[in-house]
């Protein structure tokens, strides 16, 4: 596959050099062993780019293919890690979606394949060249910061990766040889998190002074209106139990912005030319702030999430606490909340309604109108909805495991029950590590958005409150006084018979056993 992208690329027919690589064969002994061996190439042997992220050297053709194939490949994998003697290239790693392959590609992908931390990365230290205008590539959007670094090489270093590549080396890997493993990462990772602490920011950041943000023409939240599910289907608004999904390939480019935000925030990529890693200074936290910007234009909940609450000042002391409240933005916030809402989060529904009736909560000037009313009691219902059936979901997938076990203890299998848990449960340990390859470190985290206080049982008692107050009317409703307000009551009622079956359905969710902690189940980084 690799192979047919290079001759797919036509670099030669546009000025270019042609490239191609080089075919291992596997030699397998009678005894047993197994090699991998190549032809032998007569040259300089030079390393391009790494599957960390780093660029090498000032040649355009390598990064440009790795860029190709991202997008030519509609944001499935990307092909990095490229040397060899000219352009005739050897031993490249493939950073994929797992879940939009199968067989043998999926299988060979293996422990350095960073998905799309691994895309993050190499989008972030790659600029622009005349190769890739040649091919007509569209351009992947940077930080006025980020673009101003015109000498990468030296201008540039993605810190963590580069210190582990070099030990590598030192430990007896050619240098041109070293790979990052999904392992060091991770090692990185926990490293990081034992060590630090939340620390109150030494600077501050404020939205309207961001550069290349837009932030005043999103959705008037008042007309956008909650979307959920139909029955057996799935938003990926957010985590919950039925949400677990391939990634969209349309979202992989907002995804790539996310974690590039997340890098930041950790201190794992850098502006900063041959400094440690650390927090990040005032460019870092403007960049970082400028690719959430861009997440949340490309629909990303996550996104759009950790912005309305950079305006709103709450829930995000882990993720860019340089950045300051502004109040002056929070009918953006409010807009933002409703776009989530219409992709169907129930945390964004949750807190809208929330933040619409409370009087108390500074985002409404003067008495709350009807269409405010309407909107609020919507979004209580939309959130009623989503969590009922994420509940519901959770239950028949337990209640399928428990036929599964059932079946088998009747058809006399060796396996005990103890044993069938474990086989479940790693199961879903590997499609979740699948899928923890298609989201941004941030994925499901709700930056405080979720403490709004419903139930799906409560949200539909406030929502049937709403309509028999008499300060809302169905739309269908006759002109009639009276009869405008029989239609809200019938509403009303209807949303109290929701309420007590979501009142019924909690009460058996919570008598479901408790999952097993694991580390996929942790939020990172």
């Amino acid at each position: 596959d690799v192979h047919r992208c290079a001759e797919e690329s036509g670099m030669g027919r546009c000025g270019a050099h042609d490239i191609d690589f080089l075919l291992t064969h596997v030699i397998k002994l009678s005894d047993g062993h197994t090699y991998s061996a190549e032809a032998f190439t007569l040259g300089q042997y030079e390393k391009h780019n790494t599957n960390g992220g780093l660029t090498i050297g000032t040649r355009t053709t390598p990064q440009a293919f790795s860029y190709y194939s991202w997008v030519k490949s509609n944001h499935r994998l990307m092909v990095v890690d490229i040397q060899g003697v000219g352009d005739l290239y050897t031993d490249p790693v493939v950073h994929s979606l797992p879940s939009h392959f199968s067989g043998t590609l999926k299988e060979t992908l293996g422990e350095l394949n960073f998905g799309i931390r691994g895309f993050a990365l190499f989008l972030w230290s790659h600029r622009r060249n005349d190769i890739d205008r040649l091919l007509n590539l569209p351009s992947f959007p940077l930080s006025p910061h980020e673009s101003a670094q015109i000498n990468f090489q030296t201008g540039m270093q993605v810190t963590t990766l580069q210190t582990i590549a070099k030990e590598m080396a030192k430990k007896g890997n050619p240098q041109g040889r070293a790979k990052v493993k999904s392992k060091d990462l991770k090692a990185e990772k926990n490293k990081k998190d034992d060590e630090a602490t939340p620390k109150p920011p030494q600077f501050q950041v404020e939205l309207g002074q961001v550069l290349g943000i837009r932030l005043a023409d999103w959705c008037d939240w008042r007309m956008a209106f909650p979307r959920t599910r139909s029955r057996g289907s799935s938003l990926d608004g957010e985590s919950g139990p039925s949400r677990r999904k391939a990634r969209e390939l349309e979202m992989v480019e907002a995804e790539c912005h996310m974690e590039i935000a997340a890098m930041y925030n950790r201190g794992r990529i850098t502006l900063r030319a041959g400094e440690p890693r650390g927090d990040p200074d005032r460019r870092e936290v403007e960049a970082a702030v400028f690719h959430v910007v861009e997440a949340a234009r490309q629909d990303l909940v996550d996104a759009m999430l950790a912005l309305a609450a950079f305006i709103d000042g709450r829930g995000h002391s882990h993720f860019l606490p340089q950045v300051s409240p502004a109040p002056e933005l929070r009918s953006t916030a409010l807009a933002l909340l409703a776009n989530a809402a219409t992709l169907g989060s129930s945390v964004a529904m949750g807190a809208l309604a929330r933040l619409i009736l409370d009087e108390t909560s500074g985002y409404l000037e003067g008495p709350t109108t009807e269409v405010e009313l309407r909107a609020a009691a919507q979004h209580l219902e939309g959130f009623g909805s989503e969590v009922t059936r994420d509940m519901e979901d959770a239950i028949a997938k337990h209640e399928e495991k428990m036929e599964r076990k059932r079946r088998k203890a009747f058809s006399d299998d060796e396996k005990n029950g103890e044993d069938d848990d474990d086989d479940d449960d790693d199961s879903d340990d590997e499609e979740a590590q699948d899928l923890d390859h298609e989201k941004n470190a941030l994925h499901g985290q709700t930056f405080g958005w979720d403490n709004h206080g419903w139930t799906a049982e409560t949200a539909y008692l406030k929502a049937a409150e709403l309509w028999e107050s008499g300060k809302l009317t169905e739309d269908n409703a006759d002109d009639d006084d009276d009869d405008e307000q029989e239609g809200a009551d019938a509403r009303g009622q209807d949303l109290r018979c929701m309420a007590a079956h979501a009142a019924e359905v909690q009460e058996k969710f919570n008598a479901l056993p408790k999952r097993k902690s694991s580390d996929s189940d942790s939020d990172s980084d």
